[in-house]
């Protein structure tokens, strides 16, 4: 409510990261007013004041935590009143581990509160007090230290899941689009849960292959934010892009970066172009992997590469219907000499001789001049020799590696991180 009610509040990216700054901000302001009240004792007159009040306070949240034990559809029917209809989730589904938490809850705020009042009564003028407040803190630590730092076991990441050890399998790189619905209790879950909801988010990441996941394990991802280490703008802005567009439409950009599977929940029953391979539904919303029926080599030979002045013209000329991803690019800029050409090579061929994570080996060749697409992230720091010789890199399809390639053989080396 405190989200809604406070609009610069929205410039936080999720409501619970708002929630963590005002908590913190709170955290600071309490540690503030206990060393002035208890280890520097001063204002005794609010210290006492102050006293009386958290005893009180203890003493009320004792009783609630014993109600909530003896009669459990108080707390219930307390918060039912505070639910929004219009949300889309079974509010017994989302208050259980609610009401289940409260009495705990409540009876170690009292037993804390308690503790706090009888300090301030009594100063803190000896070892012992010190003591005490010392022991307070420390087990108000350990008591919520679960729900703080949940650790998913390491094993869950040693092996593949059967969704991304299919994925591994298929050429290409993969594009991941899963469900991560963070407003599950306005719109509804879509998908089980855990018995511990606490292991959702991981369990859903490792089973369903989400961006870096599935790295250790083969998986090369496109149009993702940080998909090879390279967090540039040109990513991001290609991404927003893709997904901005329908499914018919996002394929021709999915085979123009060489992506061969997709990793989604949101595709259309019976898309041409794409097929089902395995379906993986078993923690939260289920995401479906699928195989592009027609992919095109992340690495290959451009013999029909135009120039573009912004990231939006670039957009355009990939957009037309004339724009064909397995011959066609662009370029920011001028286009290579000699490769704004109305015909495609039929002849332009490329090979991966050698690759790493920072350098590849291609050999290419073809009638004319072209440009030599790869699957890797532009930035200006990537190098390239041709034949030897210092070649000229250019971003390509908006955020990929292109580099000059004469007519006939040639022999490139991309150096990505020199």
């Amino acid at each position: 409510m405190a989200y809604e009610a406070l609009p610069f509040l929205h410039s936080v990216r999720y409501p619970v990261k708002a929630l963590l700054v005002a908590t913190i901000a709170v955290a600071v302001l309490a540690s503030l007013a206990v060393e002035r009240l208890l280890l520097e004792e001063a204002l005794p007159r609010w210290r006492a004041r102050a006293g009386i009040a958290f005893l009180v306070l203890a003493g009320l949240l004792g009783l609630a935590a014993v109600a909530a034990r003896v009669r459990p559809d108080l707390p219930k029917r307390l918060l039912l009143t505070l639910w929004d209809h219009a949300w889309a989730s079974d509010p017994v589904v989302v208050l259980a581990p609610v009401l289940a938490r409260l009495p705990r809850q409540a009876a170690a705020s009292a037993a804390l509160l308690l503790v706090a009042g009888l300090l301030l009564a009594r100063g803190l003028g000896d070892l012992r007090g010190r003591v005490l407040l010392l022991l307070a803190l420390a087990a108000e630590g350990l008591t919520h230290a679960r729900f703080h730092l949940p650790r998913a076991p390491s094993e869950w990441y040693d092996r593949p899941s059967p969704l991304v050890a299919a994925a591994a399998r298929l050429p290409g790189r993969v594009f991941e689009r899963t469900g991560k619905d963070v407003d599950a209790v306005r719109r509804g879950l879509a998908g089980p849960l855990p018995a511990d909801e606490r292991y959702a988010l991981p369990l859903a990441q490792v089973s369903q292959g989400w961006s870096l996941a599935g790295a250790p394990h083969g998986l090369r991802y496109a149009y993702d934010p940080d998909p090879d280490g390279s967090y540039t703008l040109l990513d991001r802005f290609t991404r927003d892009v893709v997904t901005a567009r329908e499914w018919p439409a996002r394929l021709k950009w999915l085979r123009a970066a060489g992506v061969g599977s997709v990793i989604a929940g949101d595709v259309p029953p019976g898309l041409p172009g794409l097929v089902p391979v395995f379906t993986e539904g078993r923690f939260g919303p289920a995401a479906t992997l699928y195989r592009l029926a027609d992919p095109l080599p992340g690495t290959r030979r451009l013999s029909r590469v135009r120039g573009a002045a912004s990231v939006s013209a670039a957009v355009a000329i990939v957009d037309d219907p004339a724009f064909d991803p397995a011959t066609d690019g662009v370029v920011a800029g001028r286009p290579p000499a000699g490769t704004d050409v109305p015909d495609a090579d039929p002849g332009a061929r490329a090979r991966v001789l050698a690759e790493g994570p920072d350098a590849l080996v291609v050999e290419t060749s073809g009638s004319g001049p072209a440009l030599l697409l790869v699957d890797r992230s532009f930035t200006p720091r990537v190098r390239a020799t041709v034949n030897g010789r210092e070649g000229t890199v250019y971003a390509t399809q908006i955020h990929l590696v292109g580099v000059a390639v004469p007519a006939g053989a040639a022999r490139v080396e991309i150096l990505l991180a020199p």
